[in-house]
C-alpha cells in the first residue's frame, strides 16, 4: 500500500489525525476493528509511504509514535555529473530520432555538453529563485525530463543547416522559458533568468539564439503550413508528447487569433478583447500546455490579465469540451463531486478531451481544492464512487483495455485515461491571502500544472493599451501617433502625453486593486467622461458660435447698410437732379414747338389762298388753250403719219414745186431756221428723226417776228397752203401745211395767255416755297415731339427710380435702427458669449486632464478616505499639470448636488462625491454604508426607475434577482456581507449572445438579460471582506464617516438646531441662485436657438 505526501492531511484540535493513527494500529498490531467492531487481521501487507520533508504550509509534522516505529529513508536530489548524465541519455534517443547524421547533433560528446547546459542552468534557476522569494519556485529535476521530453514535439531539423545548432539551440531555449521563467514573478526575476541563460548558451556555445525568440511563437497551429489548428477527433488521445508545435510570427499569430476570437463569439460569446503581447504570449502558452496529454494549467496572477479568455479561445480552437461549474446558491462539496464525476465520464470512459476551468470564486471550500489535487496527481478522487457507481461506469472500458495490453485493474485504467484526458486549468488571483496555503497544501498544483505567473503587463503594454481601446472609440489618430502597421483610427484626446499619464495615475502608490482589469475600467471610463464632457461642451460651443457669428453678421450688415444708404442718398439726388433738367429741356422744347406751329399754321393759310388763285388762272389758260390745242394735237398726229418715202420722194427733187417750196419754207420759219434755200430744205428733211423734231416742236420758241413773217407767207402764197392744192403737189406736204397753220394760231393764244401762265409759275412757286417750309417745319416738329417723348420718358423713370431708392433708403434707415437695437441689446450677450466661447476652447484644451483626473477618482478612489483622495489629486494634478481640480463641479452641477441633498443625502463632501461615483462608474457600485443614510438616499433617487430592495440572507434572493434581470429593473440588494459567486457572472458582463437578445448565467440558469438592469450593493459592514478577483468587478464606495466628514455633519446639525432659519435662508438662496442659473441658461439656450435656426436676413426677422 503506497501512500503519498503522508504529511498532508490535517490534525484535528487536539493534534490527532485519524489516517496516521490508524497507520501506527495497523503497524503495531497487524490489523484492526472494523465497523463492527469484529477484528480485521493483515498478512503481507507492506504500507511504503513517502513525503516531502519541508515544514511548508499545509505539511504538517508526523507524531512520533509513527517515526518511532517505522524505518526513515531519505532521498536527496542526485548531484550535478549525475544529472549530467542521465540527461545526457535521455537526450541522446530523442535527437537521434531526426538527427543522427547531424553534424554537431550526431555526437554523443555535444548531446552531453547539451545535457551539461540544462544541468548548469537548472542549478542557477535553484539558487537564484528559492521558495522563499515566493512558494511556487519549486524546481525538481521533473522539470528536466520535461524539458528533454518537450523536444519532441518540434521538428529539430527545421530550418537549419548541417553544419549549425542554432535551431535546436534555440527550440531548447524556448523550452526553458516556458518551464522557467513563465512561472517567475515580476520584471526583474525574468530579466535575471534571461541574463543567466544567455550566459550559459554563450559560454557553453558562443551563440545567441535568444535574440531569434522575440517576436516568435512555437504554437501548434505554426506545425501545419496552413496554420491552422489540428483537430484530435473525440475519443481519440492526444499524441503521446502533445500535438506538434512551429515557429509562426506575432503577426501571422495575431491573425490566427482574431479568426479563433472570431469563431468563438459565433458560437458562443462575442468578446471584446484587444490584441497586444501579453495576450499573445497568453494565448501561446495555454496552447501549448492544453495541446498535450493530462496538460493542466495553475494560471496566477491578478484579475483582467487574459487568463480566462486565452483559456476560452484556445480551448475552443482545438474543439476541446469546456467545463466550468455553475454555482448556484446551494452548490455545496456533494454538486462538486457530481460535476466531477461528469467531467471524469466525458474524459474516462467517452475519451473526450475536457478542460475543467475553475476560478477562486468557485472553490467554495479547501475541500474542493484538495479533491482537484488528487484528480491531478491520480487522475482518481478516492471515495468519489461507491462500489455499485463503478462496475457499471468501468464495463464499457474492458474491451479497450485488453486491447491496449493494459494489466491491472480496470479502475487504473480508468484513471490513467482521465489523466491523459482531463486538463484542468485554475484561475487563482496570487494576491488572495488563501492563495499560498491552498497551494502548499495541494502539492499536486505545482507538480501536475504548468504555473504561468500573469499579475502585471509591460510598461510598453500598458502604454499600447490605452492606444488600442481609445483610438478604437474617440477620433483618428494623428500620424505621430499612427502605427505605421495599423489601419487608420481614431485620435486619442490628449496625444501622447496621455497616454503615460495613464500609467503613472495606475501605478501611483498605496492604490487599492490596481490590477489589469481595473486598468481597463479607468480606460473606459476616461472615455465616456471624455466623450460626454465633450459632446456637451461642443454642443455649446456650437449653440454659442452661431449665435456670436449672427450678431457678427449682423454688424456687418448695418454697416453695409450704413453704407448702401450712403450710395443710395447721393444716387437719390442725382437722379432728382436728372429729373428737374428733364423737365426744364421738356419745358424749353414745347415752347419751340409752339411758335413752329404757329409758323407753319400761317404758311398753310398762305398756301391754300395761293392753291386758289393757282387754279383759277389754270382755269383761265385751259379755256384759251382748249380750242388751239385739238388742232396742234391733229396736225402732229398728221405729221407722225407722214410716210418717210413721201418725204424722200420731195428730197428727190431737183426744183420742187412752188406749193411744197412755200410749206417747207413756212416749216422752215417757224422752226428759226433761216436759211430756206433748197439745199438747206432737202438738208432739213434729211435729217434723222425730222418727223418727231416737227412733232415735238415748242411752239413758244415761235418769236413774233418769226409768226408775222410766216403769217406773210401765208398770206402771200395763200393758195399753196390750202388743203387741196398740198395734198396735190405731195402726201408729206398737207399735214405740214396744216402744223404751220395750227403752231401760228398756237402761237397767238400762247402770247395771248403768257401772262397769266408767269403768275401761274408765281404761284406755283410761292406754293412749292410753302409747302417746302411746312414740309421743314413739320419734320422739325417731329424731332421735338420725339425729344419730349425722350424726355418725358426720361423724366417719368428718374422720378420712378427717385421714389425707389427713397423707398430703399427709408427701409435701409428703418433696418438700420432695429438693427441697431439688436445689436446694442444683446451687446452684452455678444461680449459674454464671446468670452464663453474662448472659455470653452480652453476647457476644451484641458478636458483629456480633467476627464483623466475624473476616471482616475472613479476608479481608484472610491473606497479611500478623504485625506488620501485629497493628497492623491493634488499628487496628480501635479503630474499632469493641472492646478486644481474639483470632480464635484467637473461632473455635476450646484442643482444636482442641491436636489441629493434635497433627497437625504449628507452634505458632506465625501457623500457628494461618493455620489457621483455611484451615478458614473462603469462597474456596479458596492456602498460600505454603516450608517445606512447613502442607501436611504439611494432609495429616494432611484424611486422612478422600477425600484427592487432585497436582502442577500432572503430566501427568495435568487428568484427576485432573475426576475430583475429579465425585466430590467434596478436592484438594491443590502446586507452584503461577501460577494456570492452566483453574481459574479453579473459583475463581469459574462452576456452570451443568442440572436438579437443576450443571456446571462445565473446559478445554474440561463436568464434573459434586460440592457436597463441595474444592480447595487451595500453593506452596513465597515470593513466587508471582498475576495481580490470580486474587488476588480465592483466599484467600492466607502461612506464610512470620517473625522472631516463628521465634522461637516456635525456642523449643519448645530446650525439646523442653533440657528434654523439661517439654514433654511441658504438653502434658499441657494436654490434662488441655481434657479437664475437655469433660467439664465434656458433663456440663452432659447435665444442661441432662435439666432442659430434665423434663416435668410437676420435683420428682417421681425420676431428675433
Amino acid at each position: 500500500l503506497y501512500l503519498k505526501d503522508i504529511n498532508l492531511p490535517k490534525p484535528d484540535k487536539w493534534g490527532t489525525c485519524q489516517l496516521v493513527s490508524f497507520i501506527q494500529q495497523v503497524l503495531t498490531y497487524n490489523g484492526f476493528y472494523d465497523t463492527n467492531l469484529e477484528w480485521v487481521g493483515l498478512e503481507a501487507v507492506q504500507i511504503v509511504a513517502s513525503m516531502n520533508a519541508g515544514t511548508s504550509l499545509g505539511r504538517h509534522k508526523l507524531t512520533t509514535r509513527l517515526t518511532s516505529i517505522v524505518r526513515i529513508c531519505t532521498v536527496g536530489y542526485t548531484d550535478k555529473d549525475q544529472l549530467q548524465a542521465i540527461y545526457a541519455a535521455y537526450l541522446k534517443p530523442v535527437l537521434h530520432r531526426t538527427l543522427r547524421a547531424h553534424a554537431v547533433w550526431g555526437s554523443t560528446a555535444k548531446i552531453h555538453q547539451l545535457a551539461g547546459t540544462m544541468v548548469v542552468v537548472y542549478e542557477q534557476v535553484r539558487s537564484k529563485f528559492s521558495m522563499d522569494d515566493h512558494s511556487h519556485y519549486l524546481f525538481t529535476p521533473r522539470d528536466l525530463t520535461l524539458w528533454v521530453l518537450s523536444l519532441l514535439r518540434y521538428d529539430l531539423t527545421g530550418g537549419s543547416s548541417e553544419s549549425t545548432s542554432d535551431n535546436l539551440l534555440e527550440l531548447w531555449a524556448y523550452e526553458a522559458c516556458r518551464l522557467f521563467r513563465d512561472r517567475l514573478v515580476g520584471v526583474e526575476h525574468q530579466t535575471r533568468f534571461d541574463t543567466l541563460l544567455m550566459s550559459a548558451l554563450r559560454n557553453d556555445w558562443g551563440s545567441n539564439v535568444i535574440d531569434r525568440l522575440d517576436g516568435c511563437f512555437y504554437v501548434t497551429c505554426g506545425a501545419r503550413g496552413d496554420g491552422m489548428v489540428s483537430v484530435s477527433k473525440p475519443g481519440l488521445p492526444l499524441p503521446p508528447a502533445g500535438k506538434p508545435l512551429g515557429r509562426l510570427s506575432a503577426q501571422d499569430f495575431e491573425s490566427v487569433i482574431k479568426k479563433a476570437i472570431q469563431a468563438y463569439g459565433r458560437d458562443n460569446r462575442e468578446l471584446d478583447i484587444l490584441i497586444f503581447d501579453e495576450v499573445l504570449g497568453a494565448m501561446s502558452r495555454a496552447d501549448r500546455v492544453l495541446s498535450q496529454p493530462g496538460g493542466s494549467l495553475l494560471l496566477a496572477g491578478r484579475s483582467g490579465a487574459g487568463r480566462r479568455t486565452a483559456t476560452h479561445v484556445i480551448t475552443h480552437m482545438h474543439q476541446m469540451t469546456l467545463f466550468t461549474p455553475k454555482l448556484s446558491r446551494n452548490y455545496a462539496l456533494k454538486n462538486f463531486k457530481n460535476d466531477l464525476k461528469h467531467v471524469m465520464q466525458l474524459t474516462g470512459v467517452e475519451g473526450e478531451q475536457v478542460v475543467l476551468l475553475l476560478e477562486d470564486h468557485q472553490l467554495l471550500t479547501a475541500q474542493f481544492l484538495e479533491l482537484v489535487n488528487s484528480l491531478l496527481s491520480a487522475g482518481e478522487v478516492p471515495g468519489l464512487y461507491n462500489p455499485d457507481e463503478l462496475e457499471p461506469l468501468l464495463q464499457p472500458l474492458r474491451d479497450q483495455a485488453s486491447e491496449a495490453g493494459y494489466i491491472g485493474p480496470l479502475i487504473g485504467y480508468f484513471a490513467s485515461r482521465v489523466k491523459a484526458n482531463l486538463h484542468v486549468v485554475l484561475i487563482m488571483d496570487s494576491t488572495n491571502t488563501l492563495f499560498t496555503v491552498n497551494c502548499e497544501s495541494n502539492p499536486a498544483l505545482y507538480k501536475c500544472c504548468t504555473v504561468l505567473w500573469m499579475d502585471s503587463w509591460s510598461k510598453e503594454s500598458m502604454i499600447q493599451v490605452p492606444r488600442l481601446l481609445l483610438s478604437r472609440v474617440t477620433g483618428v489618430l494623428p500620424d505621430s501617433l499612427r502605427d505605421s502597421n495599423q489601419p487608420s483610427h481614431k485620435q486619442i484626446p490628449g496625444g501622447e502625453e496621455i497616454l503615460k499619464h495613464f500609467l503613472i495615475i495606475h501605478e501611483s502608490d498605496n492604490l487599492k486593486d490596481p490590477t489589469p482589469r481595473r486598468y481597463m475600467t479607468f480606460l473606459r471610463t476616461f472615455s465616456r467622461v471624455y466623450d460626454n464632457k465633450k459632446n456637451s461642451i461642443e454642443k455649446k460651443q456650437k449653440y454659442l458660435m452661431a449665435g456670436v457669428s449672427k450678431l457678427n453678421e449682423a454688424k456687418d450688415l448695418v454697416d453695409d447698410l450704413k453704407r448702401k444708404a450712403a450710395e443710395q442718398s447721393i444716387q437719390l439726388a442725382e437722379k432728382q437732379s436728372e429729373a428737374d433738367s428733364a423737365l426744364r429741356e421738356i419745358t424749353i422744347s414745347m415752347q419751340n414747338a409752339s411758335e413752329q406751329k404757329n409758323e407753319m399754321e400761317n404758311l398753310k393759310a398762305q398756301a391754300d389762298e395761293e392753291s386758289v388763285k393757282l387754279e383759277k388762272r389754270k382755269k383761265a389758260i385751259d379755256i384759251e388753250l382748249s380750242e388751239v390745242m385739238p388742232l396742234i394735237k391733229e396736225a402732229e398726229a398728221a405729221v407722225g403719219e407722214i410716210k418717210p418715202g413721201d418725204l424722200s420722194e420731195i428730197r428727190s427733187l431737183r426744183m420742187p414745186p412752188d406749193v411744197i417750196r412755200d410749206i417747207l419754207e413756212g416749216v422752215l420759219r417757224l422752226m428759226g431756221i433761216y436759211d430756206t434755200s433748197w439745199v438747206s430744205m432737202k438738208s432739213f428733211l434729211a435729217k434723222r428723226g425730222v418727223k418727231e423734231e416737227i412733232c415735238t416742236f415748242d411752239a413758244r420758241k415761235i418769236s413774233t417776228e418769226i409768226r408775222e413773217s410766216v403769217e406773210e407767207l401765208l398770206n402771200k402764197n395763200k393758195g399753196s397752203f390750202e388743203d387741196r392744192n398740198a395734198k396735190r403737189a405731195s402726201a408729206a406736204a398737207a399735214p405740214l401745211a396744216v402744223w404751220i397753220k395750227a403752231n401760228v394760231k398756237y402761237s397767238y393764244v400762247l402770247e395771248k395767255i403768257e401772262p397769266l401762265e408767269k403768275e401761274q409759275s408765281q404761284l406755283q412757286k410761292n406754293l412749292d416755297k410753302h409747302h417746302s417750309r411746312m414740309k421743314k417745319l413739320s419734320g422739325e416738329l417731329n424731332v421735338v415731339d420725339e425729344k419730349v417723348s425722350e424726355l418725358r420718358s426720361r423724366f417719368e423713370q428718374r422720378t420712378t427710380e427717385a421714389a425707389k431708392l427713397k423707398i430703399e433708403l427709408d427701409k435701409a434707415t428703418e433696418t438700420i435702427d432695429a438693427a441697431e437695437t439688436l445689436v446694442t441689446k444683446l451687446d452684452s450677450e455678444y461680449s459674454r458669449w464671446s468670452g464663453q466661447v474662448k472659455d470653452l476652447n480652453t476647457e476644451l484644451e484641458q478636458l483629456p486632464k480633467r476627464a483623466l483626473l475624473a476616471a482616475g477618482f472613479i476608479t481608484y478612489l472610491s473606497a479611500a478616505p478623504e485625506d488620501f483622495r485629497r493628497g492623491k489629486v493634488k499628487q496628480w494634478c501635479d503630474v499632469i499639470g493641472l492646478e486644481t481640480f474639483d470632480m464635484r463641479h467637473f461632473l455635476s452641477t450646484e442643482s444636482e448636488q442641491l436636489c441629493w441633498k434635497g433627497e437625504g443625502l449628507p452634505s458632506d463632501e465625501l457623500s457628494l462625491e461618493n455620489a457621483l461615483v455611484i451615478l458614473q462608474t462603469s462597474l456596479r457600485p458596492f456602498l460600505v454604508d454603516p450608517s445606512q443614510r447613502a442607501t436611504d438616499w439611494l432609495r429616494v433617487h432611484l424611486r422612478e426607475s422600477r425600484l427592487e430592495v432585497i436582502n442577500q440572507q432572503d430566501a427568495n434572493f435568487v428568484t427576485n434577482l432573475e426576475l430583475a434581470v429579465r425585466f430590467g429593473k434596478t436592484l438594491i440588494i443590502q446586507e452584503m456581507d461577501t460577494i456570492e459567486p452566483v453574481l459574479f457572472p453579473l459583475l463581469r458582463g459574462d452576456l452570451i449572445s443568442q440572436g438579437p437578445r443576450y443571456v446571462v448565467q445565473i446559478g445554474d440558469k440561463t436568464i434573459d438579460y434586460n440592457e436597463e438592469f441595474r444592480l447595487f450593493m451595500t453593506t452596513r459592514n465597515p470593513q466587508p471582506e471582498i475576495p481580490p478577483d470580486a474587488a476588480s468587478i465592483v466599484t467600492e464606495v466607502n461612506f464610512t464617516t470620517t473625522r472631516a466628514g463628521l465634522t461637516g455633519q456635525l456642523l449643519a446639525m448645530t446650525i439646523q438646531h442653533e440657528k434654523p432659519q439661517l439654514e433654511v435662508r441658504k438653502t434658499e438662496l441657494l436654490k434662488q441662485e441655481e434657479d437664475l442659473k437655469i433660467q439664465l441658461v434656458d433663456l440663452e439656450e432659447s435665444l442661441l436657438e432662435t439666432l442659430a435656426k434665423a434663416e435668410g436676413n437676420i435683420l428682417e426677422n421681425k420676431a428675433l
